[in-house]
C-alpha cells in the first residue's frame, strides 16, 4: 500500500494502486483499509524498535509536531475552532500530535495521538457523541506528545488516540 502511494499515478485509489501493482482488482487493498483486523500500537512499537536500531547515530532527537485538518462538523472527537497554520489561522479542525525520531541516517514516526482540546474534554455531550472513552481526559499539546514516548501498555490493554488518566 505505502509503496503504492509513492508510485507516480495520476490518481491514488485503490483501483489505480493494484493495477500498478499488478493485482487484478482493488480487492486486497480494499480489505486491508476496510474489514483487515491489526494492531496500530504495534505496528508504532515495530518502527520505534526499527528506527532505534538502523537509525540510530548517537545524534538522535524526538521532535515533537501538530497536523491540523480541517473539519465540517464539530461531530468528530477533538474537533474544535483551533489554530491549523494548514489553515492559515483559527478553523474548525481536528489536530494529531505526533512523535518522530529523528537522526542524521533519517526518521520514522513512532507515535500518535489526538489532541482532544480543554473544551471539548469537559463538553459530555460531545465526548457521548464522538465516543470519547470515560477515561480520557484533557491534556496539553506537548503532554500528548510525551504520551506516546511513555512505557507501553501490557499487553491486552487498549490503548488509543487519547491521553488518559
Amino acid at each position: 500500500m505505502v509503496s503504492g502511494l509513492l508510485m507516480e499515478l495520476d490518481d491514488h485509489n485503490c483501483w489505480t494502486i493494484a493495477e500498478a501493482a499488478g493485482h487484478r482488482g482493488p480487492h486486497r487493498l480494499q480489505h486491508l483499509l476496510s474489514r483487515a483486523v491489526w494492531d496500530e500500537q504495534q505496528v508504532l512499537d515495530v518502527a520505534s524498535a526499527w528506527a532505534t536500531r538502523h537509525l540510530d547515530d548517537g545524534g538522535a532527537v524526538l521532535i515533537v509536531d501538530e497536523t491540523a485538518d480541517e473539519k465540517s462538523s464539530a461531530n468528530c472527537v477533538g474537533a474544535a475552532r483551533q489554530y491549523s497554520g494548514t489553515a492559515g489561522g483559527v478553523a474548525l479542525c481536528q489536530v494529531a500530535v505526533t512523535l518522530t525520531y529523528a537522526t542524521g541516517r533519517g526518521h520514522a514516526l513512532i507515535g500518535r495521538a489526538l489532541y482532544l482540546p480543554e473544551a471539548c474534554a469537559a463538553d459530555e455531550e460531545h465526548r457521548e457523541l464522538a465516543g470519547v472513552p470515560d477515561e480520557v481526559m484533557f491534556a496539553t499539546k506537548p503532554a500528548a506528545g510525551r504520551y506516546p514516548a511513555e512505557p507501553r501498555a501490557p499487553p491486552g490493554e487498549a490503548r488509543g488516540l487519547y491521553s488518559r488518566r
